[in-house]
């Protein structure tokens, strides 16, 4: 599952072969696209909205 999350999110680049979303290749990362890690997302001593904000 992360794999296939990380190459729609573009962080990771297909070894071979294509990666297809509604048939068209996603060849750079989506701008509608987003990704939210389990682990070592946040940074502690800021606010939810701070945290939502570095990723914009």
């Amino acid at each position: 599952k992360t794999t296939l999350l990380y190459l729609i999110a573009g962080l990771l680049v297909p070894n071979s072969g294509t990666v297809k979303i509604d048939g068209k290749s996603l060849d750079r990362p989506r701008p509608q696209s987003g990704l939210i890690l389990q682990d070592y997302g946040l940074l502690p001593w800021s606010t939810v909205r701070q945290n939502v904000e570095l990723g914009l």
